[in-house]
């Protein structure tokens, strides 16, 4: 995702765990399932958390520019 200069983290920076991968994977199709009800959330929300995001406690970062 260094293309749109994301990164997904735990809410202090730390590389996401395999349990918390698996439950993002999980629930993103639910969520989408549910007539996209945890996508919209997101915008609705003033943190931006997707419903995948609260479950895996987990964050989408905006990483900034490189400097040339």
């Amino acid at each position: 995702m260094r293309a749109w200069r994301l990164i997904v983290a735990n809410p202090d920076g730390v590389q996401l765990s395999w349990r918390q991968c698996i439950l993002r994977a999980v629930v993103a199709p639910i969520s989408l399932a549910c007539l996209g009800l945890g996508y919209f959330s997101a915008w609705a929300r003033s943190d931006k958390a997707s419903w995948h995001d609260l479950i895996s406690e987990s964050q989408v970062r905006l990483l900034p520019k490189k400097k040339k």
